[in-house]
């Protein structure tokens, strides 16, 4: 069991590092936990991220601002879009650029933005205009690509690579696995074929999270739990959450998996149209073992985090659009 140990009123997001220290990032400035000010800005300030060994944050005009041992560096007119050990990828008036934070200096990987991709082995795999490509970071070379649009999709969402395959889950709840040295379809998992009934609440979906068990890819949608065995490219429905009586329906708006717990914000018996509960569901069986009503006047739009025992989680106030951090400590076992 979770309880309510502590709010953090009116923040703009927070992030948690590899040593489980929190950080918060308020309109102006960057805090530890215990609001000591590790950064001010004279302009707003967009969300603080966490990759190791930075964090990082940028502000509204553009400027990317990177905090490590204790030290302060801002990419002036560079917008941070990940860091990656010393490398860090930027959006440069609407072209992709890689920062080298030692050497200070920027290389041009792409002449356009990117929003969608995934960053493996010195490769980046990336979205643009319904193609999938991949490109070599360093030597620049594009290896290959995948017109994903011929397959009258128009959402993707990158997971994972796996076994030499890189995973993508499309809308319909579709997951494509290509292969990653030549880009070529291997297999196309339609998750819902054989689950009409689900369509409705899915149409449009891609995966809201999933994790990797044995041979097994784990599949956590809006309304129902799925196990796919990547050996035989078996689906297998491990729990329905919509073909229940009204109050007893769940639909999930975001969801961390960690280990056998998947942490997840939703509605329950549909009595709001946003995430007003959070709660903890056993991976292996799809069962929900706890769930809290937080505040009937906010919703949840992010996904738990979870760090010490503790669950972090973003909370909205529905009337005045203010954000605050809860912060839920754990009493019991569930």
């Amino acid at each position: 069991m979770y309880s309510l140990h502590n709010t953090i009123p009116n923040i703009r997001h927070y992030a948690i590092n590899d040593k489980g220290e929190v950080f918060i990032n308020y309109t102006n400035k960057i805090t530890d936990i215990n609001n000591n000010v590790l950064f001010s800005s004279t302009e707003d300030l967009q969300e603080i991220y966490y990759n190791r060994p930075f964090l990082y944050a940028n502000d509204i005009n553009g400027n990317g601002i990177i905090l490590y041992d204790n030290s302060i560096k801002k990419i002036n007119n560079a917008y941070i879009i990940e860091c990656f050990g010393i490398n860090i990828l930027v959006d440069i008036n609407s072209k992709t650029f890689l920062y080298n934070f030692k050497q200070e200096d920027f290389i041009q990987l792409l002449n356009f933005s990117i929003f969608r991709y995934l960053l493996f082995n010195n490769h980046i795999f990336y979205e643009n205009s319904g193609v999938i490509s991949k490109k070599h970071i360093f030597k620049r070379e594009e290896i290959w690509n995948f017109p994903y649009h011929e397959l009258n999709y128009n959402k993707v969402k990158f997971m994972n690579i796996i076994n030499k395959k890189l995973f993508i889950s499309c809308n319909n709840v579709t997951i494509l696995s290509l292969d990653i040295n030549d880009g070529s379809l291997l297999y196309r998992y339609d998750i819902i074929k054989d689950c009409p009934h689900l369509q409705p609440y899915l149409q449009d979906n891609t995966v809201l999270s999933y994790s990797i068990k044995d041979d097994n890819l784990i599949i956590f949608t809006r309304v129902a739990l799925f196990q796919i065995n990547l050996t035989t490219n078996k689906i297998q429905l491990l729990k329905d959450y919509i073909s229940v009586p009204t109050h007893e329906r769940w639909i999930f708006t975001s969801a961390t998996i960690q280990e056998n717990r998947i942490y997840f914000t939703g509605d329950l018996g549909g009595k709001f149209a946003f995430a007003t509960r959070i709660g903890i569901i056993d991976v292996n069986t799809g069962k929900v073992l706890w769930h809290q009503h937080l505040n009937k006047k906010v919703f949840l739009p992010d996904a738990p985090q979870m760090n010490n025992n503790k669950i972090y989680v973003t909370a909205v106030n529905a009337d005045n659009q203010q954000k605050d951090l809860y912060i839920l400590e754990k009493e019991e076992a569930i």
